[in-house]
C-alpha cells in the first residue's frame, strides 16, 4: 500500500496551486477521495450552483450529490458510470453532463504504484456553445429562478471546445501527478527506498512539467516546430533542453543571446510575441539583417514565481496552417499553469 494524498502534498501549498487552476479554467475545482469525501476546500465556487441553482428547491434536489456541490461523500465512480458521462481513455479524463446545461470533468491522480489515491473534478464550464436565450428563459422558468440572473451566470461562465478543455485539463493532471510522484519519491528517499538525490528529483520533475507543457502546446497549435529554452544566467542566454521536430543537431547547436531575435526578444522583454509573415519585418526592422521565419511563431516567458528561466517556442511554416487565437490563448494559460506548478513545487532549476 502507498501513500495517501494527504501524506503526499503540503495542504496548504497544494491549495495555492488548485486555486490558480481554478483561475485559469475559470471553474470551481476540488479534491476528493477515492470514496468521494472532499480532500481539499473548493476553489472558485460558482454563483450558478451556488447561488442561483440552490435557490430553487426543485433545482437543488437534482444537484444535492454533485461531488462539487455536496460536502459528503459521493463516490466517483457514481460520476464515471452515468449514462451522459464520456471517457478520454487514453487520459483517464471523465467528461460529463450536469442537469442544467454545464459540464465538469474529472481525472484520478495516482501514486508511484500506480494506485489511485484521489480524483480532482472541476466544473461548471460550458463544453461547446451556449444554450439560446428561449432555452435559457424556459429553463428558468421551470426551476422558478431569475432570468435575468441566469443569463448573467452563463455569460461569465467560460466556453471550451473538446480539444481545448482536455488541453487544460492534460496539463493539470500531469502537472498533479508529478507533484504527488515527486514528494512520494522524497518520502522513499527519507526511508532509505529511493537512491535518487534530492537535487537531481528536482531536476527530473521540472523537466517532467516542461515536457508534459511542450507536448500538450504542440498537439493544441499543431505546431511543426517547437521548443522549451532554458535561460542560462551567467552566459545571458538560452539553449534548448527539449524539442519537437527541430534535428538534434540543431537542437544541441543552438544558442539565442538574450535580446537577439524574436525568441531573444520576448525573454529579455518578458512578453508574450506571437509573429507571421505580415508583420515580421516590422518587428525585426533595425537588428542588421532580413530574419528567416516561419509562418507563424509563438514564444511565450516562462517562470518559477517572478523569476525568467526560459521560453516557449513554437513554429508553423504551413502557409495553409496558422494559428488561432483560441490556441494561442489556451498555450498562454497552459504555460501559466506550468508556471505556478514550477513554483510552488519548488522544482527548480
Amino acid at each position: 500500500m502507498g501513500f495517501k494524498f494527504l501524506e503526499l502534498v503540503d495542504q496548504k501549498r497544494w491549495q495555492v496551486i488548485q486555486n490558480y487552476f481554478a483561475e485559469v479554467m475559470g471553474s470551481g475545482v476540488r479534491v476528493v477521495d477515492p470514496d468521494g469525501a472532499p480532500l481539499t476546500a473548493l476553489s472558485r465556487p460558482q454563483k450558478y450552483c451556488f447561488e442561483i441553482i440552490a435557490s430553487s428547491s426543485k433545482a437543488f434536489n437534482q444537484c444535492k450529490d454533485c461531488i462539487l456541490f455536496s460536502p459528503k461523500p459521493h463516490s466517483p465512480d457514481a460520476l464515471i458510470t452515468r449514462k451522459d458521462s464520456f471517457l478520454d481513455e487514453p487520459s483517464n479524463i471523465i467528461y460529463d453532463s450536469c442537469p442544467f446545461w454545464t459540464n465538469r470533468l474529472l481525472f484520478p491522480l495516482k501514486n508511484d504504484l500506480d494506485e489511485v489515491i484521489a480524483y480532482v473534478i472541476s466544473g461548471p464550464f460550458i463544453l461547446g456553445r451556449r444554450k439560446s436565450y428561449p432555452e435559457y428563459f424556459k429553463l428558468s422558468q421551470e426551476l422558478g429562478v431569475d432570468v435575468s440572473q441566469v443569463l448573467e451566470s452563463i455569460e461569465c461562465m467560460k466556453v471550451y471546445s473538446f480539444n481545448s478543455l482536455r488541453s487544460l485539463a492534460l496539463l493539470f493532471q500531469e502537472v498533479s501527478n508529478y507533484i504527488i510522484q515527486r514528494q512520494d519519491g522524497a518520502m522513499k528517499r527519507m526511508e532509505g527506498l529511493s537512491g535518487i538525490p534530492n537535487a537531481s528529483a528536482s531536476i527530473i520533475y521540472r523537466d517532467k512539467i516542461l515536457e508534459a507543457l511542450l507536448d500538450t502546446s504542440v498537439s493544441v497549435l499543431g505546431a511543426e516546430e517547437a521548443c522549451v529554452m532554458l535561460l542560462n544566467e551567467k552566459e545571458d542566454s538560452l539553449f534548448i533542453n527539449k524539442s519537437r521536430g527541430i534535428d538534434s543537431q540543431s537542437a544541441v547547436n543552438t544558442i539565442v543571446k538574450m535580446g537577439e531575435g524574436k525568441i531573444g526578444m520576448a525573454a529579455k522583454e518578458d512578453r508574450v510575441l506571437f509573429v507571421d509573415n505580415r508583420f515580421q519585418d516590422q518587428l525585426f526592422a533595425g537588428q542588421g539583417s532580413k530574419v528567416t521565419s516561419p509562418m507563424a511563431s509563438l514564444s511565450v516567458p516562462l517562470k518559477s514565481g517572478n523569476r525568467l528561466i526560459g521560453i516557449l517556442d513554437l513554429k508553423t511554416h504551413d502557409r495553409e496552417h496558422q494559428f488561432s487565437n483560441e490556441n494561442i490563448n489556451t498555450v498562454i494559460e497552459l504555460v501559466r499553469m506550468a508556471d505556478k506548478a514550477l513554483d510552488n513545487a519548488a522544482v527548480r532549476a
